[in-house]
């Protein structure tokens, strides 16, 4: 039985907050930089897969936080 304590909750928002700034200030820029470069411009298929790896980074995220919250504890 998963026993729902205040420090794990804490810990957990936590990390989900720092995955969110993470994904907001670091990962979206370079991608957005990546996506804006005159190379990548002339490629279409490249250009579709840089517009597509944010989406699968924000479904990471969902997903490590459903596994948070209702994951079972190996206790």
């Amino acid at each position: 039985m998963v026993s729902f304590t205040t420090d794990k909750f804490v810990s957990n928002v936590v990390a989900i907050t720092v995955a969110v700034i993470i994904f907001a200030m670091v990962a979206v820029p370079i991608i957005a930089t990546a996506a804006a470069s005159e190379y990548i411009q002339e490629d279409s298929q490249l250009q579709m897969i840089l517009n597509v790896v944010p989406i699968f980074i924000v479904i990471g995220i969902l997903l490590a936080c459903i596994y948070m919250f209702l994951g079972k504890d190996k206790e």
